[in-house]
């Protein structure tokens, strides 16, 4: 696909976000790129048990890696996990169940994973939530603030001892293209001063995460570990039909399924020699992160963000303690 094609699509949204824009430019594609043996690598996977999480899991252990699942529902997990381990599978599993929201549990279970384990080679912190009531946590924070940055900014700060030992860690947040519309709002992050808006908590929340990956490809840049972003289009997944009703009746015959929305995820973990770190991805492409000059933060913005995320973080840590 020509470069002008490929960045019209993308301009468009529509078709680019959803399945047809995946077809396109899937032509392009290597086969070299994603098809390589992961036997011996070891990964973690937020919201492994559907959706986009189980498309990735599954597409790490058929090349070999050892994949460690992080799940909150254990009936649903028990039951995906043993349906991905039916018959004969490269890679192997093992299923841990953990809250994110509930920051003592997600602290106690990254301590004990980081004491178990000596390295860790890819981390994909793919689990979210999109609410339309404003929900809390068990320990007070804005619900959706807890799952989708604090949750992988304590992932990310605990097992960097893993991740650096690691000969070539990738770690890759899941971020939502709905992240184009949404402002940093700075005086009122945990949306405690302002009417309460599902979609816009998620999608400030999604930009939040593409501005930490920026942060840390700058803190990590003198380790082997590279840190990226990415968001998968339109897909038809469970949280789609449960959050967005009517978004999915209108688009379902264009949804991208979960295994191609996963595909960019996979490319990150996968490709050989990856140089890209701190950038935003799309459909394997390196993607803007600002279309609209009010979203735009620069450097010093973007540091103090990570600030603000660090110190809500660690304080609400203190405050389970």
């Amino acid at each position: 696909m020509s470069s002008f094609l490929d960045r019209a699509l993308d301009w468009m949204v529509f078709p680019g976000y959803d399945a047809t824009g995946y077809h396109l430019r899937k032509l392009g594609w290597k086969k070299s790129d994603t098809d390589v043996d992961l036997s011996g690598r070891r990964a973690l996977v937020t919201g492994a048990n559907q959706g986009i999480g189980r498309a990735v899991t599954e597409g790490l252990l058929a090349r070999g890696a050892r994949v460690h699942m992080v799940c909150r529902n254990a009936e649903r997990a028990g039951k995906a996990y043993e349906s991905m381990m039916r018959g004969s599978v490269p890679g192997s599993a093992e299923l841990h169940i953990v809250d994110l929201a509930d920051a003592a549990a997600l602290q106690d279970f990254l301590e004990g994973f980081r004491q178990s384990h000596d390295r860790l080679d890819m981390l994909v912190n793919n689990a979210g939530v999109l609410l339309n009531e404003r929900n809390e946590a068990p320990d007070g924070l804005e619900m959706t603030f807890a799952v989708n940055i604090r949750a992988p900014f304590l992932i990310n700060e605990m097992l960097f001892p893993l991740l650096q030992a690691s000969p070539d860690a990738r770690v890759i947040q899941v971020s939502s293209g709905g992240m184009y519309l949404a402002s940093i709002h700075f005086e009122d992050l945990l949306w405690q001063n302002r009417p309460y808006d599902g979609v816009l908590a998620y999608a400030e929340t999604k930009r939040g995460e593409v501005l930490l990956t920026k942060r840390w490809a700058e803190l990590w840049k003198d380790t082997s570990i590279k840190v990226n972003s990415m968001h998968p289009g339109w897909a038809d997944t469970n949280s789609v039909k449960q959050s967005l009703p009517l978004f999915r009746t209108i688009t379902a015959p264009f949804l991208r399924t979960p295994e191609q929305g996963a595909d960019t995820i996979l490319y990150l973990c996968c490709r050989p020699n990856l140089a890209a770190s701190g950038e935003f991805f799309c459909d394997r492409e390196v993607r803007p992160i600002h279309r609209m000059k009010k979203t735009t933060l620069n450097q010093q913005q973007i540091q103090e963000y990570y600030k603000i995320v660090k110190e809500i973080s660690l304080d609400e840590q203190k405050a389970t303690a």
